[in-house]
């Protein structure tokens, strides 16, 4: 409940009607900003005369201000813009003191100009006005306001009468009274625009993305916050299922969402460096973005680049770094079961546009909190391996429009869609691959360490593939190590086509190619749709000399997933290693279109090109002009900081190490 008194100041449109009419009128001046329409500075007369502001509160039923506990209906200048020059109107938050302010000119974002009322205190008046509205009296309370010179009422009524029209105008009042026809159009757009407003300044989807990517269907569990006690989530929930929580208030119940808005992030944060990438290639390496870009590049123009075939977001912030380095933990209020704890969690950033995301991946307890935006969730427990592995065979969009529409009841995942102010609590080991709904900013805590056997299993095989890709000696006792470590998951998960795939790839490495094609068939024959198992199942019957089965099954991984760049990688080298290098030009084309930048596919194409007479093909990329390329990127070294070549070449160099996911949280390297 707020305490009547306390300062937030706001422009003193009651001097000109009623309580609703003087709201409205400053809704239109707040609306005119976000327009972009520019008002003319005031005469320091009407701002003075404007300064004893008294504030207009709107009440609901309960006798509390509207929409919240935090005075979110009055509009003011906040107190911290003394002395600043720009400002974005906003509702304001409560402090303690006056609320003063200068007389100079304060610029608001789009370019709107107001003269701030000159530094001075609140009338003496004040309190009798407040006196009189918490009767319930909207009255002026004339008394307690200086006299305005002729000229000052004038400007003040042409600004009212340009309110009203504008009002009038807004609520299609207009048409009717001048029988202009249908307002339909003009109403959508006013929905539209004002629902964006609510949302943070964040795009919403538009009527055929909502079509495309939307469902009512949700067979996870949604519990009321005031319905979940600690008690009832340890013993339902924690480490059991999932479960999403709902706050009566939304995301402004255990966060402040004005913090979220595009205009608060990108004003306190818009140089910040954050990672950035694909669907794919952001569980590829970990959990991280291969791109480092800015907030504002990346909203000014990444997180609207989309693919033209699928209209899936090429870019999704997925940053580790950010939210913990930013002041953004301080606004956060959760329940005790959610509370994070610096030395138990890490804390992940997530920002992307309709259609980004993330594949499927699992790790350790984790939950994820949307602040705007929707979020579209699919779940399988840890003995049920996603349709499509989790060796990211598809991207996000690929495999919810090409497999997820196949999928037979008995493999269809649990699924959700995650609303702004929802948060998700996802337990250990659970696969999760999410596609966004609008634009969507989420907040996420997941601790650092498994607790049950089965993740912890997979997280020491993270351990022992990170020693091994350092090791120059004990190569062979981590392969032991591994192999060990798998055959113990393969007893805990039996029919898990992620453990059969890792079984197979490693008995391939030991160079028990016979054993490691029985397991990757077993991998296969659990999941049709496992594109990187087919790969791998194609380089150990090349090894067995069983060449025209090796081809069928690349042919077959091309066509499962023909965006995918480690099936040309595969089929390519293939090729070359059968000296048919004008078979492998082609494919090694299509892998350079797929990765750009990649050293390798350049170097290989360059070979094969070279074997099959096409010197002048083989003369297109020198290696130096490769490298070159590679450090400029073009326009994007203007806008964007790419990774280092020595990490990037270490990173696409073509061998055998294969990444696996941990979420839209985190992942591990061999494992949200």
């Amino acid at each position: 409940m707020h305490n009547d008194r306390s300062p937030c100041c706001t422009l003193p449109f009651t001097l000109l009607g009623g309580a609703g009419f003087a709201e409205s009128l400053f809704l239109m001046i707040n609306r005119w900003y976000e327009l972009g329409i520019e008002l003319p500075t005031l005469p320091t007369s009407v701002a003075s005369a404007w300064a004893p502001a008294a504030r207009v509160w709107g009440r609901d039923t309960r006798g509390e201000g509207l929409g919240s506990d935090r005075c979110l209906r009055h509009y003011c200048f906040p107190p911290t813009c003394v002395g600043v020059q720009k400002v974005r109107l906003h509702r304001p938050q409560e402090t303690a003191g006056s609320c003063q302010h200068t007389g100079a000119v304060v610029r608001l974002s789009f370019g709107v100009m107001i003269t701030a009322m000159k530094k001075r205190r609140h009338h003496k008046g004040h309190d009798a006005v407040h006196d009189t509205r918490r009767k319930g009296s909207f009255s002026t309370a004339t008394s307690a306001l200086p006299s305005i010179s002729l000229t000052t009422a004038g400007v003040v009524v042409v600004i009212a009468a340009a309110g009203l029209a504008l009002v009038s105008k807004e609520t299609g009042l207009w048409r009717s009274a001048f029988g202009l026809g249908s307002e339909s159009a003009d109403r959508k757009d006013r929905a539209a625009h004002e629902a964006t407003l609510t949302n943070g300044g964040w795009r919403l989807p538009d009527a055929r993305t909502t079509q495309r990517l939307d469902t009512s269907r949700c067979s996870i569990d949604r519990v009321a916050v005031g319905d979940l006690s600690a008690e009832r989530f340890q013993r339902e929930y924690r480490h059991k299922k999932p479960v999403m929580v709902h706050f009566p208030n939304g995301a402004r119940d255990w966060t402040e969402p004005a913090k979220w808005s595009l205009p608060a992030l990108t004003r306190d944060y818009g140089q910040w460096q954050l990672n950035t990438g694909g669907s794919v290639e952001i569980v590829r390496r970990g959990g991280n973005g291969e791109i480092v870009t800015s907030l504002d590049t990346f909203v000014g123009s990444l997180m609207r680049k989309a693919r033209e075939d699928t209209g899936e977001a090429k870019y999704y912030i997925f940053d580790r770094e950010f939210y913990k380095a930013s002041d953004l933990p301080h606004t956060l209020t959760l329940p005790a079961y959610f509370t994070p704890r610096d030395d138990l969690d890490d804390s992940f950033f997530f920002l992307g546009a309709s259609g980004s995301g993330v594949v499927f991946h699992k790790h350790a307890d984790t939950w994820n909190g949307v602040v705007f935006g929707r979020k579209r969730w699919f779940l399988y427990p840890t003995n049920n391996t996603p349709p499509g592995g989790v060796f990211h065979g598809f991207t996000i969009m690929n495999w919810y429009e090409r497999i997820y529409p196949n999928l037979t009841l008995d493999k269809m995942p649990m699924e959700c869609v995650q609303q702004g102010g929802d948060i998700l609590y996802l337990p250990e080991g659970f696969y999760h691959a999410t596609l966004n709904i609008g634009d969507t900013i989420a907040v996420a805590l997941q601790k650092k360490e498994a607790m049950l056997l089965t993740e912890k299993l997979f997280y020491r095989l993270t351990e022992l593939n990170a020693r091994l890709s350092e090791s120059t000696s004990a190569s062979t006792e981590i392969h032991k190590k591994i192999l060990d470590t798998l055959l113990q998951l393969r007893g805990l998960l039996p029919d898990s086509s992620e453990v059969a795939m890792k079984l197979g790839e490693k008995y391939g490495d030991l160079g028990q190619h016979q054993k490691a094609v029985e397991f990757l068939q077993k991998a296969i024959d659990l999941d049709p749709y496992f594109v990187l198992a087919h790969t791998a199942l194609a380089k150990n019957l090349a090894s067995l000399r069983r060449y025209q089965e090796a081809e069928d099954l690349f042919l077959r991984a091309r066509a499962l997933s023909p965006e995918l760049w480690d099936v040309y990688k595969e089929y390519g080298m293939f090729l070359l290693l059968q000296g048919r290098y004008a078979d492998a030009v082609p494919v090694l084309r299509q892998g350079t279109e797929l990765q750009p930048d990649s050293l390798p596919f350049w170097s290989y194409l360059k070979v094969a090109q070279e074997k099959s007479g096409d010197k002048e093909g083989a003369m297109e990329k020198t290696l130096d002009s490769l490298i070159l390329d590679h450090v400029a990127q073009d326009d994007m070294q203007r806008k964007m900081q790419p990774v280092p070549v020595s990490n990037h070449l270490q990173r696409m160099m073509f061998t055998s190490h294969s990444v696996s996911p941990t979420a839209e949280g985190s992942m591990t390297s061999a494992q949200n």
